[in-house]
């Protein structure tokens, strides 16, 4: 099989073999490896890489090859994703399922990651399947061990949102991986940039240069940064500065409502970290023209930005936020999140339904290993309700006037 990968394309401009798009992949995986809960790495990581080697296997069909060197699309071209399921024979079925747990059956987890690795709106024939099968694969592929059975819609998509709160937490871990991995490799990017210099001896050289000394419960607040943080505190008291001080040092999303305040945060960041301070909102596009030398500078950038590969990212939160209502590819916001910290300033500014949102969020990530801050002068009672058994509050910080 990998000398028949090494002769089929997966990408275009340039061409790239599906076996060099796996190894890219593979590399990004061992990139983003320090960053996974170590057990479920040593337990899973088979299952990974399996996942990784088999996801483009359909891309060696003769309308996909045809599109990628030639740019002739067929009408009737089946997507590779759903051709690759067809590569999951008996074998690796039963191999998968030495590892179900519970309900979860790995089987159709990992067809219906394989499945689900791009979206679609298009609807699932197993006539072309088969057809496609027969007259389009490589002749030296052993058709008669490749699986024409199944049906994308009923067997592993309703099986996974019929059962989609046992399969939660796999679905982040395994997809997100995925998707993770195989953005970054198409973009030419790293998975997650490390920190570029010491983010401690940034913090406190930007608190000299700035002349600010830190107030006791700013200096305290990095004894609290293995923990969940809601800070009640005046406008103007030091919120960021607090903010900058729990986040010592860890992968960071800083939340803000309003684009003009992402805007101004995000220079006052770029004060103390520099160069590992990424911007995303809306306008993005228009605000890294003035922060550029050159447009492959420019897409480097905004792919970096737009893949949370920077260890500092200052954002609206509906960048991050909207992942709660399950999209396709939603793992990759939940997995990034389960290992960093995420800020929520002034969460008294959005409108009840947002609130409502990052409530969920911010509990729903915090059981896969975030840890998160809420920093306002006036928090909703609700919210407090919500957080109580979770959440550490700070003591108030509130000015005398």
């Amino acid at each position: 099989m990998y000398d028949l990968l090494k002769k089929y394309y997966a990408k275009s401009d340039p061409l790239i073999t599906i076996f060099q798009h796996n190894e890219d992949l593979k590399n990004r995986y061992y990139q983003l490896k320090p960053y996974l809960p170590k057990e479920k790495v040593e337990r899973y990581e088979d299952v990974i890489i399996k996942i990784i080697e088999y996801h483009d296997l359909g891309k060696m069909n003769k309308k996909f090859q045809n599109k990628v060197i030639g740019g002739k699309r067929a009408s009737d071209e089946i997507p590779h994703e759903w051709l690759s399921v067809a590569f999951v024979n008996k074998e690796l079925k039963r191999w998968l399922k030495t590892f179900n747990k519970n309900n979860i059956n790995f089987y159709t987890l990992f067809c219906y990651i394989i499945a689900n690795h791009h979206t679609r709106n298009k609807d699932f024939s197993t006539d072309i399947l088969k057809n496609t099968i027969i007259n389009d694969m490589p002749k030296d592929i052993a058709k008669d061990t490749m699986n024409t059975s199944y049906d994308i819609n009923d067997d592993f998509n309703y099986k996974i949102n019929e059962y989609f709160d046992e399969y939660f937490e796999d679905l982040i871990f395994f997809k997100g991986i995925l998707h993770k991995c195989d953005y970054s490799a198409s973009a030419g990017i790293d998975v997650e940039q490390k920190y570029l210099g010491d983010y401690n001896a940034d913090f406190l050289n930007g608190l000299k240069t700035k002349n600010i000394t830190l107030r006791p419960f700013q200096a305290n607040a990095v004894n609290l940064s293995d923990k969940n943080v809601i800070l009640i505190a005046s406008t103007g008291i030091g919120k960021t500065e607090y903010a900058m001080n729990w986040a010592n040092g860890s992968k960071v999303f800083y939340l803000l409502g309003i684009k003009i305040a992402v805007n101004a945060m995000y220079e006052r960041f770029k004060e103390f970290f520099g160069s590992n301070v990424s911007l995303l909102h809306g306008d993005i596009n228009y605000m890294l023209v003035n922060d550029i030398d050159d447009i492959k500078d420019f897409d480097f950038k905004l792919a970096k930005a737009r893949q949370f590969s920077y260890p500092i990212t200052v954002a609206t939160a509906d960048q991050l936020i909207v992942s709660v209502f399950k999209f396709n590819g939603f793992e990759l916001h939940y997995l990034t999140a389960s290992y960093s910290k995420i800020i929520v300033d002034e969460i008294q500014s959005y409108n009840p339904e947002t609130i409502a949102c990052i409530v969920v969020f911010l509990q729903e990530v915090s059981s896969l290993g975030a840890k998160f801050l809420i920093m306002s002068a006036t928090i909703p009672p609700f919210i407090k309700k919500e957080f109580e058994k979770i959440a550490y509050f700070e003591e108030p910080q509130l000015l005398d006037r």
